[in-house]
């Protein structure tokens, strides 16, 4: 079976069971990731939903940033072309930029992260 398969199933079942919670972070983050690089647009936006669901009653801009880029990624994949939504990828990646998120910035100068 597929590493991208099983390895976020068995992520989500620790997670299940309860660990501290920059394992959340860490895991919803990589999952959102290799859910683009995929090109699996609505896993990764449900990715990005769980982290903005961890994250609700405490925000982070680094989440929020994630959860941010994750949807609007996923929107490009969808759509088949940036440049309706080339504005809001090019604010975010200014913004991961300006606090130095430098992973979540690879990710959105990567365009269509494929």
């Amino acid at each position: 079976m597929n590493s991208r398969v099983v390895a976020p199933a068995r992520g989500l079942r620790w997670l299940a069971e309860g660990c501290v919670s920059h394992n959340y972070l860490e895991f919803y983050r990589h999952a959102v990731e290799v859910s683009l690089k995929s090109g699996d647009w609505g896993r990764a936006e449900r990715y990005a939903d769980a982290l903005d669901q961890y994250t609700s009653e405490e925000r982070l801009p680094w989440a929020d940033l994630v959860i941010a880029c994750g949807r609007a990624m996923a929107r490009i994949g969808r759509s088949g072309s940036e440049l309706p939504l080339r504005a809001d990828r090019d604010a975010l990646l200014d913004e991961a930029r300006r606090m130095q998120f430098n992973e979540v910035a690879a990710l959105l100068a990567a365009g269509s992260c494929r």
